[in-house]
């Protein structure tokens, strides 16, 4: 009996071992993913059932998806490739009433992260209304004058943008609506009433941990420091709003395993259907650009902090000159019909 007791456990171990998944993460986020250090308690969320994440980020205070789609530093991230999943959280105003530059700041990102990363996808980060709306903000629209109107537009943005572009949804204000309707007493806000308590960056990573994985949340042994009975409340909640629905988030619609070009590996700093030849590269003095198309492309040169430095337009092919440029390494935009973004070393 002993002999067989001690093969269960090496069984179970073996078992366990073998369905360890990794995921590698890129965060391009705000507040709501810094706070309380979301991507943190991921990690421990995933070790705690045996699987592993290995992460990078891009979270300023206050950011949107624009800010992102012309921060040099989050486009080098993406750049970087080998992403599994890049996540994009946008402002918490942003996805609500009409802006009409969203679609486009998204389609774009979701472009270049397709561009550098054809093995991964694009997931969205789907916040929340505030706890009792925004009421400064409630006379210029009704939907800002409660948290039910605030969280309804906020999720119905989400799912179109993220269903335009094929991208995945992590579900999260979804969760907090269920917490919040069924486990009244689970505080998911900051005495701000916008970001997440301990709870309710909890309740994002439980969330997370079944849209990256494709596991059940109520695995999870990791506690942040919450009771037993809401922090196994919150798990519960995330199975039943995202593990249980998880095509209903486009979690298993477009996989990339069907993609015949899909490859990790892009060592020239060009994205993998190129529309410029850029060199020499390494650069010293000069930078030359030549258009495979014939077509008129804006041009904006920035540092990886973000800043421009150069702007212009470019058809068939122009020489730009860098001798006044620091050494480092820096990001060339290209703006048309189609956008690209390239990386060029400086020396």
């Amino acid at each position: 009996m002993k002999t067989l007791s001690i093969a269960l456990v090496l069984l179970t171990g073996l078992i366990n071992n073998l369905s360890a998944d990794t995921k590698k993460v890129l965060f391009l986020g705000n507040s709501y993913t810094y706070v309380n250090d979301l991507p943190g308690m991921l990690t421990s969320c995933a070790n705690s059932v045996g699987d592993v994440l290995t992460y990078d980020a891009n979270t300023p205070g206050g950011v949107s998806v624009g800010n992102h789609l012309y921060s040099a530093v989050s486009i080098g991230k993406i750049m970087t490739g080998g992403w599994d999943v890049v996540i994009l959280q946008g402002q918490s105003l942003e996805f609500i009433g009409s802006n009409h530059y969203l679609p486009g700041y998204a389609d774009s990102l979701d472009g270049i992260i397709k561009q550098y990363n054809p093995c991964g996808v694009t997931m969205f980060y789907m916040t929340w209304g505030y706890k009792n709306g925004d009421p400064p903000s409630c006379p210029g629209s009704h939907v800002f004058c409660n948290y039910e109107t605030m969280d309804s537009a906020i999720r119905t943005t989400y799912m179109g943008i993220a269903d335009t572009n094929k991208a995945l949804i992590s579900p999260v204000g979804a969760v907090r609506h269920y917490i919040r309707h069924n486990y009244p007493t689970i505080d998911l806000y900051q005495s701000d009433e916008q970001h997440p308590s301990v709870a309710g960056t909890y309740a994002a990573a439980c969330c997370f941990y079944a849209a990256l994985y494709h596991k059940d949340p109520d695995l999870i042994t990791f506690n942040p420091g919450l009771s037993a009975t809401d922090a196994a409340n919150i798990r519960n909640a995330a199975r039943i709003v995202a593990f249980d629905s998880l095509y209903y988030w486009n979690i298993g619609k477009y996989d990339t395993i069907t993609n015949p070009g899909c490859s990790t590996t892009n060592i020239n700093g060009q994205p993998p259907t190129a529309i410029w030849d850029i060199y020499p590269n390494p650069a010293e003095a000069s930078l030359t650009i030549s258009t495979k198309d014939k077509r008129t492309y804006a041009v904006m040169l920035y540092n990886f902090l973000g800043q421009l430095y150069y702007t212009g337009e470019v058809s068939g092919k122009a020489t730009i000159d860098i001798s006044n440029l620091p050494q480092g390494v820096y990001l060339l935009r290209a703006n048309g019909n189609n956008q690209q973004t390239y990386k060029f070393t400086k020396r």
